[in-house]
């Protein structure tokens, strides 16, 4: 467990696995490509970035994304000034 972060090392690998999402985002240092996978977990959406190469996967960090509760996280988006 990431006891700094409060994610199982479970959930970790179930994101990679099965994400409900993944994006590609650069070249890793050990030559594979790195990827953010997002999924959601208990209400919340876990990501996690991790380097794939060949068959290892080097986790770089993971955290729960914040939630978008509305236009006023953003002043000047969505018509509004700020």
């Amino acid at each position: 467990m990431m006891a700094d972060r409060g994610v199982a090392e479970e959930d970790m690998k179930d994101t990679v696995l099965s994400p409900d999402s993944r994006r590609q985002q650069y070249r890793g240092t050990h030559r594979g490509i790195v990827w953010k996978f997002t999924k959601e977990k208990s209400g919340k959406k876990l990501a996690v970035v991790a380097e794939l190469y060949k068959q290892t996967c080097y986790i770089v960090t993971t955290f729960y994304e914040a939630q978008n509760f509305g236009g006023d996280l953003h002043p000047g988006k969505n018509g509004t000034r700020g």
